[in-house]
């Protein structure tokens, strides 16, 4: 099918987004020229887009990172990202791409722009259909979970998983609202704007299998990952159009993916494990969660988006109201959200009322608020304010408005009773630095978040605070001690920023009280750090864990609890800021402690474990090796059972001996690894088996074991997928080097038949004038 026909039946805005192309060569780097035209006679402007270089895949298609020829050499370079097609004559890959223009163009449009990835617009060649994007140079989601020097336990804390997920969830309300549905969603389709240290900033994108509602489609038109896939597509006898894509398969894999960027993994090890859910003959798996501390509301969320029964999973719709949606993990004042979309994809915390809370409670809990919160436009002691009565939609004045802030910013608290806001003996800002205007508001904006006893029970501990202050004195033990009590109160709600600011304060008190290594000030002093680690405030919270572990050098204490566990707190926030060098001498000083004590054998485990990786990654092997060694050792007489962990660091030892070229020794670490997961639940089919057996075949090879090597090389080639699109290099790449394998063998004629094959293969998907074929 030619481009042209491409044109047929488009919609209008798609036809819109056209691009007029002409194809050349400057040497030997081709180039894209998109003229545009002012009149009949000549184009007035040329724009030369240059291939950089090969992104990857997705969606049935190859993506290049192209540039632009500039004119100014010194002005910084313009990239985007193009998405390169096959055009095909078969009618239903043709509908395909239809149906991915239609969606691309429609969420490319100004109001969508902080939610999917926007295209430039569209052009043909001859042989392939290219859309040009957005290029997010951060990459995607998958690879970031996957990429052990930024995320080193390949999994995210539940506040990082809550701002990427309520991102994504717009997005998909946003799809469902106008009936579209993705079919697709998964990590590696959620790119990233924006990562952390700044905050998660994310885009949906890949719409290569989305449709609009009301199309129908063959039963056998299943597309997607399928380790994302719902199960009424995995499971024989769901094959009626109208479920295979329906909205609730978006929810779906919206779970799955919430799931793995939580815990790393996926909620369900098999499609097997997946069919006796939808059969009902098993729960909702939440161990993995448990295991990770993930909060109850999250887990409650999960089995919602996940129900077996697509009629009763969660809308994007219904999603946006639950109560995991609503809280706030960012410990600071809502008010004053830097992402503007987000206030307005976000509903807001709903008011007590409906919440489980008897209605004197709630009111209990309001006044408790408003009875220490002076308003800001009062100039005497006992001036008042009057609170309205707020509703959505209304603009009346309220309590909100009376500290200041805007009645709209929290459209739907309803205040229950017409009580005045007076000022109490408590001032706006305590010498410690505490803000009760801004803890009210964020306490009583997440009514959902803060059940009425903590927040009464934090008020209380507040006007403790202030009796001791004004009776006893900031010095008193008594007044120390309310707050701790009042910190401890803080950061069981979460409320970590106000919780460090008491932490600071107490321990400036407790260092002019009791003195800088007296136990109960190093003890402050660790729980202000962990709070700092938490609050992502890194430099400050590296400073306390140096000072921590020299005063407990310094004091002869190195060998204690404590102490082993500010040694590990800063080795891990070392190796996250990428200090591989110091994080590794960090963790040889506590495994030096830990190997001289008894019953720590896990620990030391663990700290082995972070050894060897900051090892690898600081480019250290030998040293690498030597302790991947003894964590294997203490492993099989400690643990005495192969899991993951054993695995992963076999795999590792295995794969440094072969960049040592120490081949022998290599193989029989790959050996080990082949053993580990024979004795794994479902160990033929893990992630890791392929890569383990194709580098077996190559340590072999390299020692001229020739045929042991292509035994190893065809066991890989049989569990590799099949290539059948441009993210089959790998398989293509096994199948090659098996041929020369055979080759060493005089096995020629097997080997001539497999390279021909290979080169057939390659010319397929890639075409005849690729680099690979």
């Amino acid at each position: 099918m030619a481009g042209q026909d491409y044109l047929d039946d488009l919609p209008e805005v798609v036809l819109d987004s056209r691009l007029e192309a002409i194809f050349g060569l400057d040497g030997q780097r081709a180039y894209t020229v998109h003229p545009e035209y002012t009149d009949l006679r000549a184009p007035s402007n040329h724009e030369r887009w240059f291939l950089k270089r090969r992104l990857g895949s997705g969606g049935g298609g190859r993506v290049d990172l192209e540039i632009k020829e500039s004119e100014s050499p010194n002005g910084p370079p313009q990239l985007r990202a193009v998405k390169k097609v096959e055009i095909s004559p078969n009618e239903r890959v043709y509908k395909l791409h239809q149906r991915e223009l239609v969606a691309i163009f429609k969420f490319s449009q100004p109001k969508y722009a902080n939610l999917f990835v926007k295209s430039y617009g569209w052009f043909t060649s001859e042989r392939y259909i290219h859309i040009s994007m957005e290029y997010l140079e951060l990459g995607d989601l998958q690879h970031y979970l996957s990429d052990g020097g930024k995320c080193p336990k390949h999994r995210l804390p539940e506040p990082e998983v809550h701002d990427i997920s309520v991102q994504v969830l717009s997005a998909l309300n946003a799809m469902h609202s106008v009936g579209f549905s993705h079919r697709d969603l998964k990590p590696a389709n959620i790119l990233i704007k924006s990562q952390p240290p700044q905050e998660w900033r994310v885009k949906l994108a890949d719409f290569g299998i989305s449709k609009r509602g009301g199309e129908v489609t063959e039963s056998t038109d299943i597309r997607g990952t399928k380790n994302f896939m719902a199960p009424e597509l995995l499971v024989e006898g769901s094959d009626k159009p109208e479920v295979l894509y329906s909205f609730a398969i978006d929810m779906w894999c919206f779970g799955q993916t919430i799931h793995r960027a939580m815990t790393g993994h996926n909620p369900f090890d098999s499609v097997l494990a997946i069919a006796k859910y939808w059969e009902g003959n098993a729960e909702f798996p939440t161990t993995a969660l448990q295991s990770v501390s993930a909060s109850e509301p999250m887990i409650n969320f999960l089995r919602s988006l996940m129900m077996a029964d697509p009629t009763k999973r969660f809308t994007a719709k219904s999603g946006l109201s639950d109560t995991w949606v609503l809280m706030d993990f960012s410990q600071s004042n809502l008010v004053g959200d830097s992402n503007p979309s987000s206030k307005e994809s976000m509903p807001q915390a709903t008011p007590a009322v409906g919440t489980g809370l008897d209605q004197d409670t709630a009111n209990e809990a309001t006044a408790s608020w408003t009875d220490v919160l002076p308003a800001r436009t009062s100039t005497s002691e006992t001036e008042t304010s009057t609170q309205s009565h707020v509703t959505d939609g209304e603009n009346s004045a309220s309590w909100t408005e009376a500290l200041g802030y805007s009645a709209s910013s929290y459209s739907g608290i309803t205040a229950q009773t017409k009580k005045p806001i007076t000022k109490d003996k408590v001032s706006d800002e305590t010498p410690y630095g505490i803000s009760y205007q801004a803890l009210g508001q964020e306490i009583w904006g997440n009514s959902i978040k803060y059940p009425a006893s903590e927040r009464v029970a934090c008020r209380q501990q507040y006007r403790d605070v202030n009796a001791k202050l004004e009776s006893l004195g900031a010095e008193h033990p008594a007044t120390i001690s309310s707050l701790h009590a009042l910190r401890l109160l803080l950061s069981n709600m979460g409320l970590n920023k106000p919780a460090s600011s008491v932490l600071r304060e107490t321990l400036k008190l407790e260092k002019k009280v009791l003195g800088g290594e007296a136990a109960q000030t190093l003890q402050t002093k660790r729980t202000l750090a962990t709070t700092l680690e938490i609050l992502e405030e890194y430099d400050e919270c590296e400073d306390l864990y140096r000072e921590l572990v020299a005063i407990d050098k310094q004091n002869g204490r190195i060998n204690e609890p404590a102490a082993i566990q500010t040694l590990q707190s800063l080795g891990l926030l070392l190796y996250e800021r990428s200090k591989f060098e110091e994080s590794s001498t960090v963790y040889e000083q506590c495994a030096v402690i830990l190997r001289e004590k008894n019953g720590q054998e896990d620990k030391l485990l663990e700290t082995l474990e972070n050894l060897i990786r900051s090892f690898n990654m600081a480019g250290v092997l030998t040293k690498a090796n030597t302790i991947s060694r003894e964590y294997i050792s203490r492993h099989k007489n400690h643990v005495k059972r192969a899991d993951e962990k054993i695995l992963a660091i076999t795999y590792l030892l295995a794969s440094n001996l072969e960049k040592l070229d120490r081949y022998y020794e290599a193989e029989i670490a790959f050996g080990d690894a082949r053993t580990i997961l024979r004795m794994l639940p479902n160990g033929r089919n893990h992630s890791l088996s392929p890569p383990i057996l194709w580098s077996l075949g190559k340590v072999l090879y390299s020692q001229k074991k020739y045929l042991a090597s292509e035994l190893a090389m065809k066991e890989a080639i049989q569990l590799l997928p099949k290539p059948t699109g441009p993210d089959s290099l790998q398989s293509l790449q096994a199948r090659s080097f098996l041929a020369l394998v055979l080759h060493n063998q005089a096995k020629d004629d097997e080997a001539v038949l497999i390279k021909e094959e290979v080169v057939w293969e390659t010319a397929r998907i890639f075409g005849s004038s690729a680099r690979q074929t």
